[in-house]
Order: C-alpha cells, then sequence, then structure tokens
C-alpha cells in the first residue's frame, strides 16, 4: 500500500518503483479473477476482481503522488506545485486513497463473511467514509485500521479455508493476506523506524506476487 510516511532519502524511488510493480500485479490479479470468473461463475472471483481492480487505483494514485513529491527536479513545475496544493494533495490523493483502499477490503470482508444483504453492505461503505475522516485528522491511523480488518475479518476466513483444504492454492493464498496484513503493521510503526518502512514495502510486494501466482496456475487449470 502506499504510504504517506517520510520516506528516509536512502530508500527515495525504490518505494515509488515497489509501489508500481504493486500496482501492476494488482490489475494483473483483478484480470485474471474476472477471467476466472467468466469461465466458473462464481461471484467470488467477481468481487476479486473488484476489489483489486480499486487496490491497483488506490496504489498507483498513491505512488505517483509519492514520485513527484520525493524528486527536487520537479519542484519549479506546475504539476509539482499543483500536486502539493491543499486540495489535490489532502482532498483528493489522500483520501481518495484511503478511501479506494479501504473499500477494496470492505469487498473482501463482504466475500469473507458471505454478506448479501445490500443494507449490511451500505453500513460497511458508512464505516469507510467514516475512518477516512478520522484517517484525515491522524494519516497514522489508516493502517492500523486496515491492519484490524485484515487481523479480524479477512486472515480467519483464508485461515479457514486453509486448514479445511488442504491445498497449495489455500496456502498461498493465506500467506499473500498474511504478508499483506504484516505490511500494514509495518506502515503503522514507521515513523519510529525507516528500516520497518522498507520492510512493509517488500511484505505487500511479496503478497501480492503470491496473489498473482495462485491467481495464474488457477487460470491455466
Amino acid at each position: 500500500m502506499v504510504n504517506f510516511l517520510p520516506s528516509p532519502a536512502w530508500f527515495y524511488g525504490i518505494d515509488s518503483a515497489l509501489e508500481f510493480i504493486a500496482v501492476l500485479i494488482a490489475f494483473l490479479i483483478s484480470f485474471y479473477s474476472f477471467h476466472i470468473y467468466r469461465f466458473v461463475g462464481q461471484k467470488k472471483y467477481l468481487y476479486f476482481s473488484l476489489s483489486f481492480f480499486l487496490m491497483g487505483f488506490a496504489l498507483c494514485l498513491g505512488a505517483v503522488i509519492n514520485y513527484l513529491l520525493y524528486f527536487h527536479w520537479l519542484k519549479h513545475s506546475a504539476l509539482y506545485v499543483l500536486v502539493h496544493n491543499y486540495l489535490l494533495y489532502y482532498k483528493i490523493g489522500f483520501l481518495l486513497h484511503f478511501f479506494l483502499h479501504l473499500s477494496a477490503f470492505m469487498i473482501l470482508i463482504i466475500l469473507c463473511l458471505k454478506i448479501e444483504d445490500k443494507k449490511v453492505m451500505s453500513l460497511l461503505f458508512l464505516f469507510v467514509l467514516l475512518a477516512v475522516m478520522v484517517a484525515e485528522q491522524n494519516f497514522i491511523l489508516f493502517y492500523l485500521i486496515s491492519f484490524l480488518l485484515m487481523v479480524l475479518y479477512i486472515l480467519p476466513y483464508f485461515f479457514k479455508n486453509c486448514r479445511e483444504n488442504r491445498t497449495s492454492n489455500t496456502k498461498r493464498v493465506f500467506l499473500a493476506f498474511l504478508a499483506i496484513s504484516l505490511s500494514q503493521l509495518c506502515f503503522f510503526f514507521s515513523l519510529w523506524s525507516d528500516k520497518i518502512y522498507a520492510v512493509g514495502h517488500l511484505l505487500q510486494l511479496v503478497g501480492y506476487m503470491v496473489l498473482l501466482v495462485n491467481f495464474i496456475s488457477v487460470f491455466r487449470k
């Protein structure tokens, strides 16, 4: 996930590069999930497709903003000034990124809990709006919220699925979401350690890569 956290100087550009790779992987996962849905007709793959499309969009948005903010040669360009504008950076960049990413998590939660009631779904997205409003005041809370959503609702589902269906596919999916969950925890603590910031990016990328490998293997079958 993109971080609106101060990147250490030795990691400038590397984090954006890792995020752009994650963007590509997220869109590929969305692509493979949608094609699996077209073949088998199971809505869970449609939910996966939509979720990772939103994740990819959120990652792309944040990666571009981070890239523009880090490089000093852009300071005199009109685009750099535009990104630093309060309305664009905080109201559009910051809030839209968080909204899209939390919405992607909510779609996964709807899938995991098998929620079909539209009123309950609307309530979950209302929670997303409230969480984004809270994160605007203290952005570090966003990563804590993301971590808790993963640990309390998403990981248990894939862990249970892994125990009931002991296949390489279910194990990979669980390990992938575990890595993504830990990346959120790393981002939460990255204000206190530059190294944790870097570890968070690596864990996030590993999680996406494992998911991509898994979806490619399922699609080929």
